[in-house]
């Protein structure tokens, strides 16, 4: 289901990290290329925001940390603005130029739940491109992130990733310290593995489209 090109769309570093980290490093562990492209630079992740565009920075830090943990080697940061992130025509031709320059096999995009805005634009933005792009892709799926997903219907055993996700997840300082990410996506991969696939990890989809 999933190809060996994958292009992983987040709305703010972390997201990829929380919703298919495990994904990422296997499909790349397996000699597969991952790209990712980060929509917002997530300037916003805390309570103080840090001025002068000091937290942007940090977690476009954190972002690059965790990406060489994962064993990605390609990404882009588009810098949209966090939590008013809009699709844009410029900005939905410029995703589709992304797609048509990777020709992935896979596309990775945040579902779009109701919590945050960013997510459910970030879908919109992505599908809108995917369209433009001609359909290069043969699959796009949304992985979870603040919302559990309710009709997931793929499941990537994730078992032996589990210790690399974290690994990867634990560079977002900035955002770990507010909310323990880790321990509530252990559990949910936990869950998804045993109840889902009958494995001890595994990450949870839903299929948009697969040809």
């Amino acid at each position: 289901m999933i190809g060996r090109k994958v292009l992983v769309f987040a709305p703010h570093p972390d997201d990829e990290t929380i919703g298919c980290g495990g994904t990422i490093a296997k499909i790349i562990k397996d000699g597969g290329n991952v790209v990712i492209v980060w929509m917002t630079s997530g300037e916003l992740g805390t309570k103080d925001h840090h001025r002068n565009g000091e937290l942007a920075k940090v977690r476009e830090r954190e972002a690059k940390k965790a990406a060489t943990t994962l064993g990605i080697k390609s990404y882009y940061f588009l810098r949209q603005p966090d939590s008013f992130l809009l699709a844009t025509p410029q900005l939905i031709k410029q995703v589709a130029e992304i797609i048509t320059t990777h020709k992935p096999e896979t596309i990775l995009c945040s579902y779009w739940d109701k919590i945050n805005n960013d997510h459910i634009v970030t879908y919109d933005i992505v599908t809108r491109a995917t369209l433009l792009a001609g359909g290069i892709s043969k699959s796009l799926l949304c992985y979870e992130v603040w919302t559990p997903i309710e009709d997931c219907n793929y499941y990537e055993d994730t078992s032996d990733f589990l210790d690399t996700k974290l690994t990867a997840l634990s560079a977002y300082k900035s955002q770990v310290k507010i909310i323990p990410y880790d321990q509530a996506i252990e559990g949910l991969n936990r869950y998804r593995g045993l109840m889902g696939i009958g494995k001890k990890y595994a990450e949870a989809f839903k299929i948009i489209y697969s040809k």
